[in-house]
C-alpha cells in the first residue's frame, strides 16, 4: 500500500498545500506522516509533531550494546523519510531526557475514560505490550522473573506459548 501512496506522493503535497492556501493556519500540526510536514515547508509554515515515534530521534537512551543496531535502524524512517519539524510533542510513558538540538517535549499518554475507569486488581496474570519484538531477552526475562502467567501483546509471535509465556494479537 505505501509504494503507490508514495508514486503519487506529487499529487498528495499538492493537494494537501491547496488546502493549506485554502484554510490558511498559522501552524501545521501532524502525527508522524509524510505531506503535511513537506507541504507545511512549502508554504513556509511552521509544522508540530504528536507522536510517540519521535521519541527514538529526539532523546538520548541508555541501550544494551546489542540493542543499539536495532535502534539506529528503527530511528531512520523519523529520521530520514519524514521531514524535520518545529517541534515535536512526544507521547510516551517513560521520558529519556530530550537531546538539547531538538525543540521537543515529552507529555504522558492521554487514556480513554473507560481505562481511567477501571480499578486495578490483581487477575493473577502479567499483562506485557512490546513493540519491539527484537529484543529476545524479554521472553527469557519474564520466564526468569515469574510464576504468573505473562500474556505479551505486540511480539512477533502472535500464538503459541513458551512456559509462563503466553503470545498474543494485538488488540484494541
Amino acid at each position: 500500500r505505501a509504494l503507490p501512496l508514495l508514486w503519487h506522493r506529487q499529487r498528495y503535497i499538492d493537494e494537501v498545500s491547496r488546502l493549506i492556501d485554502q484554510f490558511r493556519p498559522d501552524v501545521c500540526m501532524t502525527d508522524l506522516e509524510y505531506f503535511v510536514p513537506r507541504a507545511a515547508e512549502r508554504a513556509g509554515l511552521p509544522c508540530l509533531t504528536l507522536d510517540h515515534q519521535h521519541v527514538i530521534t529526539c532523546c538520548r537512551h541508555d541501550l544494551p550494546r546489542d540493542m543499539w543496531w536495532d535502534a539506529a535502524i528503527q530511528g531512520l524512517t523519523p529520521r530520514y523519510l519524514f521531514r524535520p519539524t518545529a517541534e515535536n510533542l512526544i507521547i510516551s510513558f517513560y521520558a529519556p531526557p530530550v537531546l538539547p538540538r531538538y525543540k521537543a517535549r515529552i507529555a504522558p499518554p492521554i487514556l480513554r475514560d473507560s481505562v481511567l475507569a477501571l480499578q486495578p486488581h490483581d487477575a493473577g496474570h502479567v499483562l506485557v505490550y512490546q513493540s519491539n519484538s527484537t529484543h529476545r531477552a524479554l521472553v527469557d526475562f519474564l520466564r526468569a522473573a515469574t510464576d504468573r502467567i505473562c500474556y505479551v501483546y505486540g511480539y512477533d509471535r502472535t500464538e503459541g506459548r513458551e512456559g509462563n509465556v503466553v503470545f498474543m494479537r494485538k488488540s484494541e
